[in-house]
């Protein structure tokens, strides 16, 4: 049995997962992993963190094999970076769940004080992404501020056609999140030929 691990979030920021059983199921899943004949977790990270958690429980650990994520998106043709000279307005795309911590509201924070320090400045910000369990006030706070700030939108989720779509569009991705196993929305970023 090989069981694919992608990261330990919810036992090494629980201030960041607001429903308890999902910090405890986490943690014993991640025990139960040793149970496997093989874990192939996604990153060096997401490895480190496995093998560090199963020394720290006392887990006789078993055999671990690293594979990184794949850096290409079936169906997309890899972007070379389009510099657009000229052009005024620059829009800004983030696509992340709405989980906390992505960090939109200081995402939403920053942009804000952008507005008011730089109003000469002509930019849109584009997000994409799904709500999260227990993480309604994000939710409402980007539908707040896309009701205060007209060049704010949340697009929620999307097909993978939309998805290229808002990409082609964009200037430059925004990616705020606090912790990740891996990061893929940075590499898919990059794949369109975004800077983030």
């Amino acid at each position: 049995i090989a069981a694919i691990f992608y990261d330990a979030i919810p036992v090494l920021r629980p201030d960041l997962v607001k429903d308890a059983r999902i910090r405890e199921n986490h943690a014993s899943y991640m025990r139960g992993l040793a149970d496997c004949d093989l874990v192939i977790p996604i990153s060096e990270f997401s490895e480190q963190c496995l093998r560090k958690f199963w020394d720290e429980q006392l887990v006789a650990p078993t055999s671990v094999v690293t594979t990184l994520l794949p850096a290409e998106f079936d169906g997309v043709t890899r972007q070379p970076i389009n510099k657009q000279v000229g052009k005024k307005a620059t829009s800004i795309l983030c696509v992340s769940t709405l989980e906390p911590r992505k960090n939109h509201i200081r995402l939403l924070d920053a942009v804000k004080a952008l507005r008011e320090r730089r109003p000469d400045l002509d930019f849109s910000l584009t997000l994409v992404g799904n709500r999260y369990a227990g993480g309604d006030y994000i939710a409402e706070a980007v539908e707040s501020a896309c009701k205060t700030d007209s060049k704010i939108k949340w697009v929620g989720v999307i097909d993978d056609e939309a998805l290229a779509s808002v990409y082609a569009k964009s200037d430059l991705t925004v990616y705020a999140s606090e912790i990740e196993g891996f990061g893929m929305p940075i590499l898919e970023s990059v794949w369109y030929g975004k800077p983030c």
